[in-house]
């Protein structure tokens, strides 16, 4: 019997981006992620003046559910995103609700094009679990985060109410979604396994904790309300070496 070959990264970033594509254009509403922030920004933003932050990343922005809000509290927001279709949405919004004082910036987050140390912090929300080059998004992370500057990320957790459905496994903690035809890696965590990934990036974690949401139905990605379960860590640049990236 044939075996099926495992995807390879290259396999699965490639349906990704074309998933991404279809899905911010599916939608019936104007933006895919059409709902207000997430639900826990007001501690985001409390971390970004805590941390004395003025110009913040916001990785993985897509079409700019969470970007307007770190804007309107006075930050200087560049916004990356790989999709063309998140960031043309994301201008959109920001021009909708007449945002100023941000920069949109299309690039795959393991090859960022900013010199070293030019962010005072890192946002990154529901993005990093759907990394299969993980260690070297946060090794890249580390390197354009000032020292002492704060990173902001949320994880999956094994609590998603997502975990498993329409999902193939490929380990314990890892899967594949398989709907509309493409495939999205995901990959839920433990509290221990965060701490470690971050460590291992030389970002310190400060603070964790685990929050849940729910989310309403996102046509052409997922068609059905749900809940979600995630780490939000809080780690500071402490250090200016070089992290591992293997």
């Amino acid at each position: 019997m044939k075996m099926e070959r495992p995807p390879t990264q290259r396999d699965l970033r490639l349906s990704q981006q074309e998933l991404w594509r279809t899905a911010y254009h599916l939608s019936d509403s104007p933006f895919l992620w059409s709902e207000p922030p997430i639900p826990f920004i007001d501690d985001v933003l409390s971390h970004l003046r805590n941390h004395h932050a003025a110009r913040v990343l916001d990785a993985g922005c897509g079409d700019g559910r969470n970007t307007h809000r770190i804007i309107t509290d006075g930050f200087s927001v560049t916004g990356v995103d790989y999709s063309p279709a998140a960031l043309e949405l994301c201008h959109r919004r920001l021009d909708l609700a007449g945002s100023h004082n941000y920069v949109l910036v299309r690039s795959d987050l393991s090859s960022l094009p900013f010199p070293p140390a030019f962010f005072d912090a890192i946002v990154c929300i529901e993005v990093l679990g759907h990394l299969t080059n993980l260690r070297k998004v946060l090794s890249e992370f580390h390197r354009i985060l000032r020292p002492g500057g704060v990173f902001i990320g949320s994880f999956f957790s094994h609590d998603d109410s997502t975990k498993g459905f329409f999902m193939r496994p490929l380990t314990s903690s890892s899967f594949l979604y398989e709907r509309y035809g493409r495939s999205v890696y995901y990959r839920y965590f433990d509290l221990p396994e965060v701490e470690k990934e971050l460590s291992t990036a030389q970002l310190t974690t400060v603070a964790s904790s685990k929050v849940s949401w729910h989310d309403p139905a996102h046509e052409g990605f997922r068609g059905e309300p749900h809940d979600h379960t995630s780490w939000i860590a809080i780690a500071t640049n402490s250090s200016d070496a070089q992290p591992s990236t293997a």
